[in-house]
């Protein structure tokens, strides 16, 4: 018997990387889902090199970037990075959606994986939007408290004002909306196939691996 049919690690790699069924009529546009994946597991770690630096206070939250961008080796290259990410993970992403759109992939029997797809998405937004506000500059500052202060103070009429420790929570939201977004993503991953299976059961199938040959 091969080896990867004997070790664990392998054996999952070489069911779902190289053997698995998938049918024949893939395309291009098949790829902007696997590379949302990429990019988001690009800015989850990007995302905890940038926290090592990051000291959540208003009054410190802006000199900790200055700080990063101009005393830490390749700081620029990183923040960057991770905000050009952003940017980026959108994109594919709008584009994994339009595709889903074009051919039509919510339908029967794969409404749950557009379900969780679009969870994923408003918990990205949100996401974005804490990540947006955390280095506190004049413009993120003064968009957080327009956009909060108009939604909290419809919810709580006695509510005045931001507290200033909202960059502590922002932070620890911010962490948790990355690894639930981890966390439905293999959710997804796992909805996907098991309605892959269904669907493609009548279609022409190769292995996994040429497809992917083909594809890159």
């Amino acid at each position: 018997m091969r080896l990867n049919n004997k070790l664990g690690p392998l054996k999952i790699l070489n069911q779902h990387l190289v053997i698995y069924p998938t049918p024949l009529n893939l395309n291009y546009m098949y790829n902007w889902g696997s590379l949302a994946g990429i990019v988001l597991g690009s800015q989850i770690v990007t995302g905890i090199l940038l926290a090592m630096h990051y000291v959540g206070h208003v009054d410190h939250a802006f000199q900790s970037v200055q700080h990063l961008m101009t005393d830490v080796p390749s700081g620029m290259i990183l923040r960057y990075a991770h905000a050009n990410g952003a940017s980026l993970f959108f994109t594919v992403v709008y584009m994994h959606i339009f595709r889903g759109i074009y051919y039509s992939s919510g339908n029967q029997p794969r409404e749950m994986v557009w379900i969780t797809g679009v969870v994923i998405l408003l918990l990205m937004i949100i996401t974005a939007f804490i990540g947006y506000v955390l280095p506190w500059g004049q413009l993120t500052a003064q968009n957080a408290f327009e956009t909060l202060n108009s939604y909290l103070l419809l919810l709580l009429p006695s509510y005045e004002n931001l507290d200033f420790g909202l960059l502590t929570q922002f932070q620890s939201y911010l962490s948790l909306g990355q690894s639930e977004s981890s966390y439905l993503l293999n959710f997804n991953l796992f909805i996907v196939k098991q309605a892959h299976s269904v669907a493609t059961a009548s279609l022409s199938q190769t292995d996994f691996y040429k497809i992917l040959i083909f594809l890159l």
